[in-house]
């Protein structure tokens, strides 16, 4: 899955109480107590986003330099580190 992919799935709501439940006033005011809901149990998970297959590099060559390309990022960030 990727950023702004599309998903459907079945789950449960269930409440839950967030907030600090503590005996200390002050911060109870800044983070009162009250009830929040989640999901839970996820089931049917489906993407719904369609994308192209992708075409597997056929040499060690081109699958190196895929892999460069695709963490280019994080082997600039690395290097930029350790200098």
């Amino acid at each position: 899955m990727a950023t702004g992919d599309e998903v459907q799935f079945n789950a449960r709501v269930s409440s839950y109480l967030k907030g600090y439940q503590g005996n200390d006033s002050t911060i109870r005011k800044k983070h009162p107590i009250q009830y929040d809901y989640k999901l839970e149990y996820p089931s049917k998970v489906r993407l719904l986003t369609k994308r192209k297959p992708q075409s597997v590099p056929e040499t060690n060559w081109e699958f190196l330099q895929y892999i460069l390309e695709e963490n280019k990022d994080f082997y600039l960030k690395r290097a930029k580190n350790s200098q």
